[in-house]
Formats: C-alpha cells, structure tokens, sequence
C-alpha cells in the first residue's frame, strides 16, 4: 500500500496566534524508517525488517529525501512488505544560514501540531474463513447440507469464523449470493437476474473477537429480499445453485479470503470437503402442503349450553414436514363467517396424518343451518366446507334432564294402552247388542257414497310415534310439515306461541 504523508512548515512567529507564515524557500525533508525487530507481542507474529526511508520496498538502512516549496510536502511512504510495526522520523536538513527545525523541542510541551515521529503498522497476512466454520441453519435451527429450498430461502442463519491476526471492523464484512445455471463458468440463473440485476445479493455480518480472529454471523438473511418480487415457481427452478462467499477487507485493506469470484472466470463457494461446511447449495423447490381428509361432529345434535368437539384429520400432501396453522369459522344459517378459534397441529411429516381435536366455546342460542369452515390460516386455502360436506346441523333449545324425560315417555305410553283399551272394550260392548242392529248398521257401514271434493275433509292423523306436543301441533296447523313444526320447536317455539304468532298475522 502507499500511504500519503502530509503536512506544513511555518514560522514560529504568529503560531502560537494560529497565524501560519509559510516559508517559500525550498526546503528538504529527510525521512528514515527504523529497522523492525522479530517478536510474537500480542500473539501476532512480526517479522524483522532493515531500516530504510519512505520506499519500504527497500531494508539498505539509507533515508530518503524529498524537497518541497511553500512550507507544505506531500510524500508517498511505500509500505514494508513484512507485518510489523514501523517507526518513522522525519526532519528537515540543510536550513538555510540561521533557521532552525524546532519541531522536537516544539512537540515537548505540546503535540498539538504533531511532532517528527510516527508509526504506520503493516499487515501483510489477508485474513481467511477459518476451515469448517461455515454454516447455514434454517429458522427451525437446522443445519443445511447440500439444499437449499423455497421452504426456507427467505430466513436463513449464517455463522462462520475469520482468521485475522490484526483488526477486522464492524461493516467492512459480508457474506454475498448469488443463484447459478453454471457457477463454475459464472452464469447467472435468468430468473435471478430478471428480478435481481446481474450483481451478488449481500448482507453485513456481525463481528464477534475470538481466539485467532473473529466470529461472524448474521440471522435471517432473505436470500430473495423484497416482497414485492416473484417468487420462484416449481417449473422455474431447475438444476440451479447457489453459491455462498466473504467480500470485505481487514483493517490493512486486505480482502478476505472466503470464496467468490476467481482468475478463471468461476465463482467459488467456501470449500470444505464436508457439505454441512461446504457453501455451495442445489435450490430445491420444496413445501408443506396440506387437506382436510374428514371431520368428526361431537355431539351430532348439540343444545343450547354444549360445547362442540371437532376432530379434524389432517394429511401432509407436500413435499416438507411441517405444522399446519388451522382457522375454524362457523356460518349460521348462510350469514358470515365467525372465526371459532386458530389451532395449530403437532409436526406432520411428509404423506402423515394427525387428529387434530378442537373444542368451541358452548352455544348460547338454538340455530339452524349451521355448519363450519375450516382454513390453512397460512395460504388461506379452505380445507374443509360442512355445507358441501352435508355437515350442517341445527342447535336446540336445552332439554329437560333425563329422568323427566323418560316419565314423559312413560306417561304417553300409558295413555296410548288406555286409548286402545277403551277402544277394544267399547267394540266388544257393541257386539253384546241385537245381531240384527248389529247387521243392519254393519251392512251401513259397508255402503260407498260418492263425496264431493272438500265436503269431509278433516286435517291427516298425525303419525303415532310422536309426542303430544307434536300431534297437538299437526292438529292445529295442517299447513306445515312435521320437519317445519321442529324447526320451530327447536328455536323455542311452543304450540300457543304459534297459534298467537298466526293470530297476529
């Protein structure tokens, strides 16, 4: 390296005042570098070096002289070719009859205006990426080997370690990538450089001292930044690379030796004969996938206070194990749908299945044509839809406890036996009567009349399996369907407030 020495001569007079009278007469300065010593301070190794002037090239012990006008020099120092630390003094010489360099006895009091000595430090060793340090993690923590994927190419942790005997900065270090058709004769992927530009993508790296050097790393690098950008499709990647290196340089200027591009046109990964410390990586296309194989409704016909249990079997159809984030919707009677409740799923590895059991909160109030939807809460896509799936159901009003129930049963039982009792009885007292009345009114009873259309109809038996309540309701209200009476009924509605409700119409 050349390093630039500058700097000024004035009078004494008027410095002090920070009034600086240059002289114009020519002047020469005279520079001589001291010899350096071998030695191991700092756990660095310096090596020796012979004295000379401002051409470091050169160990023959003889100063350099440089002649300048108008008080100011400006002097290039060739740098020694050997790491150490070098001392350099200057002065000037061949004053004129009574001048002075008073620089020295200057710079006793005060080194504000410098003094006629100073250091430059040499490193001549480049700093490297420590063999089998590289290594890239994915966000789940681990350590990529060979691949890199559409599953995990937007997060990506980097950590290696850099052999440096001097000083390395915060933000002079980077770790750069680039997608590949052919790294080995730099042909960039197409769609990479549609999107990107020719140039490698980088990002700083964090620089930690250790024992030799420094560990650098950086967390979540996207190695396809910008949201705005296409992704990849499937059918885009194909064969293509890509390929981890370390641009910068240390505190000397030398750049890091990590991979990147070569003499021979080729672009070089960070090379380790293992491929978790190996930074070159195929770019796969790669990602969890899942549906909804079946559903499984607790209780199948809910009332007012119960909780529903869904069990919802869930099936890995990707091509990367993952967890499946889960959003239950409900729709009442085709409103819109209300979000239940978000579950995630254990790990389903690729082509597995997993039961995931989801508890609702209870029901508050009886409904009818509900049923629930059930989203990837991730890509948004619908796994599951009861409607289509003939999973709708209605939720009835609370029902009385079991006990009463079953003495509601046995009551409408008993009433039935006296009904058919009362009946067969009443047949047998008829028969008692006079065999002729008993034919006269039989013979009756077996001639057909023709009826006009109206004259006796009368509303249709309600069936005999069902409950008072019902057949009361059949009874009083012909127009609707046995099904249309228990929608109501499961809603609340009892016979008296139907009969008001159509009074009022």
């Amino acid at each position: 390296d050349t390093v630039a020495f500058e700097g000024q001569f004035a009078y004494i007079d008027g410095l002090l005042d920070s009034v600086y009278i240059l002289p114009e007469t020519e002047l020469t300065l005279e520079v001589t570098r001291l010899a350096a010593d071998q030695s191991t301070a700092g756990g660095v190794q310096y090596f020796p070096y012979g004295a000379g002037g401002a051409d470091g090239t050169k160990q023959d012990g003889q100063p350099t002289y440089h002649s300048f006008k108008g008080g100011a020099f400006n002097i290039n120092i060739t740098a020694p070719i050997s790491t150490n630390e070098y001392t350099y003094q200057f002065r000037l010489i061949n004053l004129p009859d009574g001048a002075v360099d008073i620089t020295e006895a200057f710079c006793a009091s005060s080194t504000s205006y410098g003094c006629g000595e100073f250091v430059i430090k040499v490193d001549a060793n480049a700093p490297s990426v420590k063999s089998n340090t590289w290594t890239a993690r994915d966000e789940a923590g681990t350590v990529l080997e060979e691949s890199v994927s559409t599953s995990n190419f937007r997060c990506i942790d980097i950590s290696l370690q850099i052999e440096e005997k001097e000083a390395l900065f915060q933000g002079d270090v980077s770790v750069a990538w680039k997608f590949y058709v052919d790294p080995t004769s730099d042909v960039t992927w197409p769609f990479y450089g549609q999107i990107h530009g020719i140039d490698p993508l980088t990002a700083p790296l964090s620089l930690t001292p250790v024992a030799g050097g420094y560990a650098a790393s950086a967390e979540c690098v996207d190695l396809w930044p910008s949201i705005d950008q296409e992704l990849p499709t499937q059918e885009q990647i194909n064969n293509i690379e890509v390929v981890f290196w370390i641009v910068g340089a240390d505190s000397a200027g030398s750049a890091v030796l990590g991979g990147g591009p070569t003499g021979d046109g080729s672009i070089a990964p960070i090379y380790s004969g293992e491929a978790r410390y190996n930074s070159l990586y195929n770019f796969i296309y790669e990602e969890a996938s899942y549906s909804v194989k079946e559903i499984d409704l607790l209780p199948r016909s809910p009332e007012v206070g119960d909780s529903m249990t869904l069990t919802i079997e869930v099936v890995n159809t990707g091509s990367k194990a993952g967890e499946v984030t889960l959003r239950i919707q409900s729709v009442v009677d085709g409103g819109i749908p209300v979000t239940e409740k978000t579950v995630t799923s254990p790990l389903i590895e690729i082509d597995g299945e997993v039961d995931v059991e989801v508890t609702l909160e209870s029901f508050v109030n009886p409904t009818t044509g509900m049923y629930y939807l059930v989203y990837d809460d991730v890509t948004g896509e619908l796994l599951y839809n009861g409607s289509s799936s003939g999973d709708s159901f209605n939720v009835k009003i609370a029902s009385e406890s079991d006990d009463s129930g079953m003495l509601m049963l046995i009551i409408v039982i008993l009433i039935g036996l006296i009904l058919v009792m009362g009946i067969v009885g009443l047949v047998v007292m008829r028969r008692g009567n006079n065999t002729e009345d008993y034919l006269y009114e039989n013979e009756e009873d077996t001639k057909a009349y023709a009826s006009l259309p109206g004259q006796y109809d009368q509303p249709a038996a309600p069936p005999a399996n069902v409950s008072p309540e019902m057949a009361e309701a059949m009874q009083k209200f012909p127009q609707w369907s046995q099904e249309e009476i228990q929608g109501y009924f499961d809603q609340g509605w009892d016979v008296n407030s139907l009969q008001d409700w159509l009074n009022n119409q």
